[in-house]
């Protein structure tokens, strides 16, 4: 048997990140494959557990690794140490990567110590299209131990509101670029059309997160870097019109007819897309025509499947099928 421990970090409102970490953890465990477990660890506080969204994953309660069972996931931002004391014991580990632009941002590390991790690691897992290629940059001699891995936003969850349920709220997150934020925002108060308010969702539980973009018709999309946004995704899953910054890897879901793109940086573009958004869906409220046009509808389909239980499900099976053959023999 082995056990697919994920190291995470411990945190009071826990980040997209984290809540992977938890969710595959839970997968994996109800795949029922034979031969795999898999428990989440916070090297901070072992046995504790993040608050704020529901999960079943099993917790790690101690620092005790068998090299003969036991295989850590690290996450790529913090490498620390642990891969050092992990390959100087014999116990396999392997690097998750969730944001390829935080490769290399290990404080403690040399640029040289950070490649000999990933030389070392048994196996690389990838979120998305952009973190693999942020990989194969970094070490393309490490391209044949990448294995992509996909995730589940829960759609009972983040799921469309009928249309008189909805308000004329715009919402944003304010925790990445929250400078950028400001400005679009102090450009959007005084233009808006009539009814329109913007609201700002920060340090709620995901459910309250949820309940707030089932109202809203917009999302202002702030990423900075990232692997696969999340919060972008979870507004489009409930019927928002995305305006935005994709942080490069959203881009591969960025469908049209949902999302609108800007370029990073170009605050007066944001707020302009903003207000016409704006524009345009009080145009069909006053038609009488639905919220989400047809393109909407065949985007939302899109981003349902592609971030749905099925498919995490059945790329974390084959990732484990991936690890069998990549992995030693388990005791």
């Amino acid at each position: 048997m082995r056990n697919l421990v994920y190291f995470s970090p411990l945190a009071a409102q826990p980040t997209g990140g984290i809540k992977v970490f938890y969710r595959h953890a839970q997968r994996v465990n109800a795949l029922g494959l034979a031969g795999w477990a898999a428990q989440v660890f916070h090297w901070e506080q072992p046995g504790a557990l993040c608050e704020g969204f529901e999960h079943r994953a099993p917790m790690k309660g101690d620092g005790e690794f068998n090299p003969a069972s036991d295989v850590a996931v690290l996450p790529e931002c913090h490498l620390r140490d642990f891969w050092r004391q992990f390959a100087g014991h014999g116990v396999p580990y392997g690097i998750f990567v969730q944001n390829g632009y935080l490769i290399g941002t290990n404080p403690e590390l040399s640029a040289e110590e950070v490649l000999q991790a990933y030389r070392q690691a048994a196996f690389i897992l990838t979120i998305s299209d952009d973190t693999t290629e942020c990989v194969r940059l970094f070490a393309p001699e490490c391209a044949h131990k990448v294995v992509r891995v996909a995730y589940a936003i829960p759609q009972a969850l983040f799921h469309t509101a009928r249309d008189e349920d909805r308000e004329r709220l715009i919402a944003f997150m304010p925790r990445k670029l929250p400078d950028h934020a400001q400005r679009v925002v102090m450009f959007l108060r005084r233009a808006l059309p009539p009814g329109w308010k913007i609201v700002s969702i920060h340090g709620v539980p995901e459910s309250e997160v949820a309940a707030m973009l089932r109202r809203s018709k917009i999302f202002m999309s702030f990423c900075s870097f990232e692997g696969l946004p999340m919060p972008p995704a979870e507004a489009a899953l409930c019927g928002n019109h995305v305006v935005g910054y994709t942080g490069q890897g959203a881009q591969e879901y960025w469908e049209p007819g949902l999302f609108t793109e800007v370029a990073s940086g170009d605050v007066r573009d944001f707020a302009a897309r903003v207000l016409a958004t704006a524009e345009r869906l009080d145009a069909r409220q006053r038609l009488g025509l639905p919220h989400l046009s047809d393109e909407a509808r065949v985007a939302l389909e899109l981003t349902r499947t592609r971030f749905s239980d099925a498919m995490e499900a059945a790329s974390l099976k084959a990732m484990l099928g991936r690890l069998d053959e990549m992995l030693p023999r388990a005791a």
